[in-house]
């Protein structure tokens, strides 16, 4: 880079404790979705990183089943490819798509039986501080056996886990020295700040 007079340019080289950011439904899923903002010199690279992603979520998979999933706006039931993995549920459209259409973060889950009351004869209510879903199934069992598979994900999830809730953003660590901290994010190019729990600018990244 060029060196600006009267100005020092610095390199901080710096090792962090790992930090793992939960973020709401609504923050992930355009994060997942970000490249659509974007046109691409090598769209086949893109694709084959999606198809690396989505195959990632695939092996790492508790569940995977076709379900329907009622609209959160549009109360109209759709057909949706549903799996769980690393802590997530996510919703396809179909078997081909490569990123998930909506994704629910599992944590603190709250799963009500809403089988007649929704239109559908097997159906869960899922609701939690990220987000909000109901689905149906073909058969009792199949219920049943996604109702276990979410509860164990719930139970995972807080074990051993310390939690900091802040606006838009859940940060867990197991590092009792963690320092709490803002994160927002916008995109023009691509922007993440990071600011010290009292809103004093910390980090800036721009990509």
């Amino acid at each position: 880079n060029k060196t600006v007079p009267g100005r020092a340019d610095v390199e901080i080289v710096a090792m962090a404790s790992p930090v793992k950011v939960n973020m709401n439904n609504e923050i992930y899923n355009h994060l997942v979705n970000i490249h659509r903002c974007f046109n691409y010199e090598n769209p086949e690279e893109i694709v084959e990183n999606m198809i690396n992603e989505r195959k990632k979520i695939v092996e790492s998979a508790l569940i995977i089943s076709a379900v329907k999933k009622r609209g959160n706006n549009i109360k109209v039931w759709s057909k949706r490819i549903a799996i769980i993995s690393n802590n997530y549920l996510h919703f396809y459209r179909d078997s081909t798509d490569l990123t998930a259409e909506e994704s629910l973060f599992l944590k603190d889950t709250k799963i009500v039986d809403m089988s007649e009351k929704a239109g559908e004869k097997f159906a869960l209510e899922l609701t939690n501080k990220f987000g909000y879903s109901l689905i149906s199934f073909t058969t009792y069992e199949c219920k049943e056996m996604w109702r276990e598979c979410i509860e164990c994900v719930v139970l995972a999830c807080n074990a051993n886990q310390e939690s900091f809730e802040l606006e838009n953003v859940i940060i867990e660590t197991k590092n009792k020295n963690s320092v709490l901290f803002n994160m927002e994010f916008s995109i023009s190019d691509v922007n993440l700040k990071w600011f010290e729990k009292d809103m004093t600018p910390w980090i800036e990244l721009n990509i």
